[in-house]
C-alpha cells in the first residue's frame, strides 16, 4: 500500500496539465504586457503635454513681463498735450506694438536694474505677433537709431497656431478691436493674452489631429494709469 502511494506522489504533470499551465501563464504575461504598454503610452503622452504647455507658458510669461513695461519713460498722453504719445501704438486682436525703454548702461546686452537717466537711455518699440506663414511668436524690436531685431520664440515640439489680444479699460470693459483710432488706445488699462499651441510636427497624431492647448494670461502695465 505504501509503495503504491509513493509511486503516485512521484508522478509528473501530464501533457494536458502542462499545456493548460502554459496557456494560463501566457495569458497573464499578455495582460501584463498590455497594461505596461498602455501605461508607457500614457506616460509619454503626459510628458509631451507637460513639455508643450511648459514651453508655451515660457513664451506667454515673457510677453507679459515685457508688456508690463509699456509706457515706461514714454508716459501715455497725447503729444499735442505735451506728453510723449501713446504707450501702445497699435492694439490689434493679433498684434500689439508698444513703447518701452532699453536700460543697458554698459551695452552688454543685459538690461540694468538701475537706470541712469543721463546715459544710454534708449527707447525701444516692441511688436509681438505671428508673422504670416510661420508658426512661432515673433518679437520684433526697433531701438534708437532704427536698429531692428527679430527674435522668434522657438521651442521643440511646439507649433503656435493662435495669438490673441483683448484690451480693456479701467472698468474691465472690452475696448474696440484695434483701438488705435482716436483716444481709445489711451484708455487701455489691461491686456489679456490668449496663446494657442499644438504639438509640433513629428509628434503623436496627424497634422490635423494634433492635440491643442490654450493658455491665457493678463497684465496691467502700471505706466498706463
Amino acid at each position: 500500500m505504501s509503495g503504491k502511494l509513493v509511486k503516485k506522489k512521484n508522478r509528473g504533470f501530464t501533457l494536458i496539465e502542462t499545456m493548460v499551465s502554459l496557456a494560463i501563464l501566457g495569458m497573464i504575461m499578455l495582460a501584463f504586457a498590455s497594461v505596461y504598454q498602455g501605461s508607457t503610452r500614457l506616460w509619454i503622452k503626459t510628458d509631451q503635454q507637460r513639455d508643450v504647455q511648459q514651453n508655451a507658458r515660457i513664451a506667454l510669461q515673457q510677453m507679459i513681463r515685457e508688456i508690463r513695461q509699456a509706457g515706461y519713460v514714454f508716459g501715455n498722453t497725447d503729444v499735442g498735450s505735451g506728453g510723449n504719445g501713446p504707450a501702445i501704438d497699435i492694439a490689434e486682436d493679433d498684434r500689439i506694438v508698444f513703447n518701452a525703454v532699453v536700460r543697458d548702461l554698459n551695452r552688454d546686452g543685459v538690461k540694468d536694474n538701475d537706470l541712469n537717466w543721463a546715459v544710454n537711455v534708449d527707447t525701444e518699440t516692441i511688436t509681438f505677433s505671428i508673422p504670416v506663414g510661420t508658426t512661432k511668436v515673433q518679437r520684433h524690436s526697433v531701438k534708437a537709431g532704427g536698429i531692428t531685431e527679430n527674435k522668434n520664440f522657438t521651442f521643440s515640439a511646439v507649433e503656435v497656431t493662435g495669438l490673441n489680444f483683448m484690451y480693456k479699460d479701467i472698468n474691465g470693459n472690452p475696448l474696440p478691436t484695434n483701438p488705435v483710432v482716436g483716444n481709445d488706445r489711451y484708455d487701455i488699462r489691461y491686456i489679456e493674452i490668449t496663446l494657442t499651441v499644438k504639438k509640433g510636427v513629428g509628434q503623436e497624431g496627424t497634422a490635423a489631429g494634433r492635440e491643442e492647448f490654450i493658455l491665457r494670461g493678463g497684465v496691467s502695465p502700471p505706466n498706463l494709469n
